[in-house]
Protein backbone atom coordinates (compact mmCIF):
# COMPACT_ATOMS: atom_id res chain seq x y z
CA UNK A 1 0.00 0.00 0.00
CA UNK A 2 1.35 3.55 -0.90
CA UNK A 3 1.70 6.12 1.99
CA UNK A 4 0.01 9.24 -0.39
CA UNK A 5 0.20 12.67 1.15
CA UNK A 6 -0.73 16.22 0.34
CA UNK A 7 2.12 18.61 -0.74
CA UNK A 8 1.00 22.31 -0.16
CA UNK A 9 1.77 26.08 -1.08
CA UNK A 10 0.80 28.87 0.99
CA UNK A 11 0.91 31.33 -1.84
CA UNK A 12 2.54 34.99 -1.97
CA UNK A 13 -0.14 37.75 -1.80
CA UNK A 14 1.79 38.85 -4.63
CA UNK A 15 1.05 36.40 -6.72
CA UNK A 16 -2.27 36.20 -6.18
CA UNK A 17 -4.44 36.72 -9.77
CA UNK A 18 -1.11 35.83 -11.38
CA UNK A 19 -1.80 32.50 -14.14
CA UNK A 20 1.64 30.74 -13.99
CA UNK A 21 2.32 27.06 -15.55
CA UNK A 22 4.67 24.24 -14.97
CA UNK A 23 8.15 24.80 -15.90
CA UNK A 24 9.78 21.27 -16.95
CA UNK A 25 13.21 23.50 -17.12
CA UNK A 26 12.94 23.78 -13.28
CA UNK A 27 11.82 20.33 -12.72
CA UNK A 28 13.35 16.86 -14.47
CA UNK A 29 10.28 14.81 -15.46
CA UNK A 30 10.63 11.20 -15.53
CA UNK A 31 8.25 10.20 -18.60
CA UNK A 32 6.11 7.07 -18.36
CA UNK A 33 7.04 3.82 -19.74
CA UNK A 34 3.87 3.20 -22.13
CA UNK A 35 1.96 6.30 -23.43
CA UNK A 36 3.92 9.67 -22.15
CA UNK A 37 2.49 13.12 -22.23
CA UNK A 38 5.11 16.01 -22.88
CA UNK A 39 4.42 17.74 -19.05
CA UNK A 40 3.78 21.13 -21.39
CA UNK A 41 1.20 19.16 -23.79
CA UNK A 42 -1.18 18.02 -20.78
CA UNK A 43 -0.57 21.05 -18.19
CA UNK A 44 -2.02 24.11 -17.96
CA UNK A 45 -2.00 27.55 -16.61
CA UNK A 46 -2.76 27.56 -12.90
CA UNK A 47 -4.28 31.27 -12.19
CA UNK A 48 -3.67 31.87 -8.44
CA UNK A 49 -6.74 33.03 -6.85
CA UNK A 50 -6.39 31.46 -3.34
CA UNK A 51 -4.53 31.34 -0.37
CA UNK A 52 -3.19 27.69 -0.45
CA UNK A 53 -2.81 25.44 -3.57
CA UNK A 54 -2.10 22.03 -3.34
CA UNK A 55 -1.77 18.40 -5.04
CA UNK A 56 -1.83 14.56 -4.53
CA UNK A 57 0.90 12.64 -3.81
CA UNK A 58 0.77 8.86 -4.54
CA UNK A 59 4.07 7.41 -3.48
CA UNK A 60 6.59 7.41 0.02
CA UNK A 61 4.32 9.89 1.32
CA UNK A 62 5.99 9.62 5.25
CA UNK A 63 8.72 12.07 6.47
CA UNK A 64 11.64 10.29 6.13
CA UNK A 65 10.75 10.05 2.38
CA UNK A 66 8.72 13.09 1.03
CA UNK A 67 9.07 15.16 3.80
CA UNK A 68 13.52 14.96 3.39
CA UNK A 69 12.59 15.07 -0.47
CA UNK A 70 10.62 18.38 -0.33
CA UNK A 71 13.27 19.69 2.38
CA UNK A 72 16.21 18.80 0.52
CA UNK A 73 15.11 19.64 -3.18
CA UNK A 74 11.93 21.90 -3.22
CA UNK A 75 13.81 24.12 -0.60
CA UNK A 76 12.20 27.80 -2.18
CA UNK A 77 9.10 29.38 -2.62
CA UNK A 78 9.62 29.17 -6.64
CA UNK A 79 10.98 25.59 -6.57
CA UNK A 80 7.89 24.16 -4.21
CA UNK A 81 5.13 26.00 -6.41
CA UNK A 82 6.81 25.08 -9.81
CA UNK A 83 6.51 21.54 -8.01
CA UNK A 84 2.84 22.03 -7.53
CA UNK A 85 1.73 23.72 -10.85
CA UNK A 86 2.78 20.45 -12.67
CA UNK A 87 -0.36 19.01 -11.03
CA UNK A 88 -0.60 15.38 -9.46
CA UNK A 89 2.34 13.51 -8.50
CA UNK A 90 2.99 9.70 -8.73
CA UNK A 91 6.41 10.24 -6.80
CA UNK A 92 9.13 12.50 -6.15
CA UNK A 93 12.83 11.83 -5.93
CA UNK A 94 15.74 13.75 -4.71
CA UNK A 95 16.33 14.83 -8.47
CA UNK A 96 13.40 14.16 -10.38
CA UNK A 97 9.81 13.46 -10.28
CA UNK A 98 6.42 11.80 -12.49
CA UNK A 99 3.88 13.41 -12.53
CA UNK A 100 0.51 11.95 -13.38
CA UNK A 101 0.28 14.62 -16.64
CA UNK A 102 2.85 12.78 -18.37
CA UNK A 103 1.04 9.22 -18.65
CA UNK A 104 -0.95 8.97 -21.66
CA UNK A 105 -4.18 8.65 -20.46
CA UNK A 106 -4.59 11.86 -18.35
CA UNK A 107 -6.92 14.69 -18.23
CA UNK A 108 -6.03 17.94 -17.25
CA UNK A 109 -9.22 18.65 -15.21
CA UNK A 110 -8.84 15.89 -13.10
CA UNK A 111 -5.08 16.32 -12.32
CA UNK A 112 -4.74 20.00 -11.79
CA UNK A 113 -4.26 21.73 -8.12
CA UNK A 114 -6.57 21.96 -5.56
CA UNK A 115 -7.29 25.55 -4.31
CA UNK A 116 -8.39 26.90 -1.34
CA UNK A 117 -8.42 29.92 0.93
CA UNK A 118 -7.73 27.84 3.87
CA UNK A 119 -5.36 24.48 4.55
CA UNK A 120 -7.66 22.15 4.92
CA UNK A 121 -10.31 23.06 2.28
CA UNK A 122 -6.66 21.81 -0.04
CA UNK A 123 -6.00 18.58 1.98
CA UNK A 124 -9.41 17.57 2.91
CA UNK A 125 -10.24 16.62 -0.81
CA UNK A 126 -7.39 14.92 -1.49
CA UNK A 127 -6.73 11.34 0.30
CA UNK A 128 -3.35 11.55 2.17
CA UNK A 129 -1.88 10.13 5.26
CA UNK A 130 0.67 12.85 5.36
CA UNK A 131 0.05 17.02 4.65
CA UNK A 132 3.32 18.53 3.86
CA UNK A 133 3.30 22.98 3.75
CA UNK A 134 5.57 25.28 2.28
CA UNK A 135 5.07 28.47 4.23
CA UNK A 136 7.59 30.78 4.36
CA UNK A 137 6.55 32.32 7.25
CA UNK A 138 7.18 29.38 9.12
CA UNK A 139 10.69 28.96 7.64
CA UNK A 140 9.79 26.24 4.74
CA UNK A 141 8.71 23.30 4.58
CA UNK A 142 6.06 21.72 7.63
CA UNK A 143 4.04 18.68 7.77
CA UNK A 144 1.64 16.85 9.62
CA UNK A 145 -0.77 13.49 10.28
CA UNK A 146 -3.79 14.21 8.10
CA UNK A 147 -5.89 12.05 10.38
CA UNK A 148 -5.13 13.79 13.64
CA UNK A 149 -7.02 16.50 13.81
CA UNK A 150 -5.69 18.24 17.08
CA UNK A 151 -1.91 17.89 16.09
CA UNK A 152 -0.39 20.92 14.03
CA UNK A 153 1.55 21.44 11.48
CA UNK A 154 5.36 20.16 12.98
CA UNK A 155 8.83 21.56 11.52
CA UNK A 156 11.70 19.29 10.11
Amino acid sequence: MSTRSCIMLKVRKEDFGKKEKFDTNLTKVVEWYYGGKKEDEVSEDVELNTKYIGVYCHSDGYPSWNGRVLKENYNTYDKAKNLILGGDIFFIDTDKIRHYANRGCEEWKYIKPTQADTQKGVYSNIDCEYVYLFDEERGGWVYKSAYNGKGGFKAY
